[in-house]
């Protein structure tokens, strides 16, 4: 079996919010499809969400946008890799990378839509190619976006009801927004509630966050990404009396080897799309579980393909065990929630996923086992 060719589709979602966080400021939700054909008439499935406007440390990584990566794919990923064999990872990621340095949403596009191939070939999902499942579902950890306080307690509250356990609470902006906000999800919570501060690195020190959140630091069961850099992250593990997650520091299984040698996080957070693909986001997956580190899968918000990825590597990944601020994928008519951990108010993919007490299970058919709805993807496509 041969590549044939390489299609790139840009498409939109309809939000169901307005989603921001510290270091984000184009929102979510600008989408490129990946179709890769070959001589056997099996086609491969990837997608990602670019972000232009957040990255990693110091600006090192990130920048892409949805028209970048349409013509990245198109102009140079796809003549480099006409003609290869899908089914040989190895070969195809090898002349990517031939070609073109960086831009890891483009490269993990393709190979989503290399392990959905094979999955077909094989007749076996992505999660059995990774290995198995590692376990039955994947607990989701509800995103508060950025928004004043009785309005993100609200949504928690929301959340909770449709089965809930675990938040995510965007912050760094507004000290005081952010005190206010952990208290009063404690008050309102049940003492159960899993509550994770993200900073997005908008803290110099330890020092600082010590000094902006005080007390309100007992009361998380995670902070996540409170400085830029390695060293900052490292001081901040050692000094603050809650465990650190690592995001913009951790992009590729380079960063996740710097950070355990240096004692720099107490866990990562994967995204199958800075990662490079599934395959990149295994191989962090590996340092973690080697180094007695836990993971979460996080990412963009991905639409129902890319979710589809998220969902096998959080399923087959030996750390993969922390909730994950992932999307409950779900069509306008079948929703399968309200609010809890929903992004958008409709998808591309012929079926919703199932989402139930707070868990959400990847497709079980062949490779990342979703289907296009074509109607859908025609309605939403922007390159018309």
């Amino acid at each position: 079996m041969r590549i044939t060719r390489l299609e790139a589709i840009p498409f939109r979602l309809p939000r169901r919010t307005d989603v921001r966080w510290a270091g984000l400021e184009m929102g979510i939700g600008n989408f490129v499809l990946v179709r890769l054909h070959t001589d056997g008439d099996v086609v491969g499935l990837g997608e990602v969400n670019p972000l232009p406007d957040w990255g990693s440390d110091h600006g090192r990584q990130g920048g892409e946008t949805q028209a970048s990566v349409c013509a990245l794919l198109s102009e140079i990923v796809g003549p480099a890799i006409v003609g290869l064999d899908p089914c040989n990872r190895t070969m195809v990621r090898r002349a990517v990378d031939r070609y073109l340095r960086g831009h890891p949403y483009v490269k993990a596009s393709v190979d989503m839509a290399l392990h959905d191939i094979m999955g077909k070939v094989s007749a076996q999902s992505v999660t059995q190619l990774l290995g198995g499942p590692a376990r039955d579902g994947v607990e989701v950890s509800h995103m508060l976006r950025l928004m004043p306080v009785e309005d993100a307690v609200a949504e928690a509250e929301a959340a909770w009801g449709e089965g809930v356990r675990a938040f995510q609470i965007k912050g760094g902006v507004s000290p005081d927004r952010d005190v206010g906000l952990i208290c009063k999800l404690r008050e309102r919570l049940p003492t159960s509630a899993v509550l994770r501060l993200d900073l997005n690195g908008t803290k110099r020190s330890a020092k600082q966050v010590r000094a902006e959140l005080g007390e309100a630091l007992e009361l998380l069961n995670y902070l996540e990404q409170p400085v830029e850099g390695v060293v900052e992250l490292a001081r901040s593990t050692r000094d603050l009396p809650v465990p650190i997650i690592a995001d913009e520091s951790c992009w590729t299984v380079h960063d996740a080897l710097d950070l355990a040698q240096l004692g720099a996080a107490d866990a990562f957070s994967i995204y199958v799309a800075k990662a490079g693909g599934i395959t990149g986001s295994m191989e962090i997956d590996v340092v973690a579980s080697s180094t007695a580190r836990l993971c979460d899968v996080n990412g963009g918000f991905e639409s129902g393909v890319g979710n589809a990825a998220n969902l096998h590597v959080a399923t087959a990944g030996r750390s993969t065990d922390l909730p994950c601020v992932i999307s409950a994928t779900a069509l306008d008519d079948s929703l399968t929630s309200e609010v809890a951990a929903r992004y958008y108010t409709d998808d591309i993919v012929t079926e919703s996923f199932t989402f139930t007490h707070g868990t959400l299970h990847a497709p079980t058919g062949p490779g990342l086992g979703v289907t296009i709805d074509e109607e859908r993807l025609a309605r939403y496509r922007v390159d018309d």
